[in-house]
């Protein structure tokens, strides 16, 4: 059981980091840095990344399901 909660801890944090990350690129910056961000870019490293969180989150909810259903 802690083994699943940990899961959930740690992937509700990763899913939290990136968020801040994705929320970070979008902050304007001072100085000559360039156009922006690229939207397309920002996009495929947001769904790249969320998906190991989003796995991680389901194992430990699946497990814990299974846990309690054998009690």
């Amino acid at each position: 059981m802690k083994r699943y909660i940990f899961m959930i801890v740690v992937s509700c944090m990763s899913i939290l980091l990136l968020l801040y990350g994705v929320w970070d690129a979008y902050q304007p910056r001072v100085g000559p840095i360039g156009n922006g961000p690229d939207d397309s870019v920002i996009l495929k490293w947001f769904l790249l990344h969320i998906l190991s969180p989003v796995c991680f989150l389901l194992t430990a909810i699946i497990g814990i399901y299974q846990l309690k259903k054998k009690k």
